[in-house]
């Protein structure tokens, strides 16, 4: 290090995930951590609000249901659900709360279809899709 420069305290993105991690491993509370604008709680609830319009925007291919594919109960333990969108592409799918059940005005199924893996850039191609719908 030069003798004027300052040693940086600003952790690199890689550091931060890894804390994030431990912190979640070890059973500690991570929903209030922030980007310094929202908490991952706040952009959990948006994202939430956000998939629940866009199910009510395309009803007739949108549903809930609190029972997987195989039967079994989505998540009593945490109160979910599961709702998801048959896009042209493919099945987008999420847990949500149970508090926003009544909010999503969209067929009740008796389970949900078999989780497909999805990836991040596989929910890109099948957002696309509506668009194209």
């Amino acid at each position: 290090m030069k003798p004027n420069e300052k040693k940086s305290n600003i952790k690199s993105i890689n550091q931060i995930n890894r804390d994030i991690s431990d912190a979640k491993r070890s059973g500690r509370d991570i929903r209030n951590v922030s980007d310094g604008q929202y908490t991952f709680n706040e952009y959990i609830d948006i994202r939430n609000h956000l998939f629940v319009a866009l199910c009510n925007a395309y009803p007739d291919i949108s549903w809930k249901t609190k029972k997987l594919y195989n039967g079994e109960n989505g998540n009593p333990s945490n109160n979910c659900f599961i709702a998801g969108i048959n896009s042209p592409e493919g099945i987008i799918s999420f847990h949500l709360d149970m508090e926003y059940w009544d909010d999503l005005k969209v067929i009740e199924i008796d389970r949900a279809p078999m989780f497909n893996s999805y990836t991040v850039e596989d929910v890109k191609i099948y957002l696309k899709s509506l668009k194209e719908r």
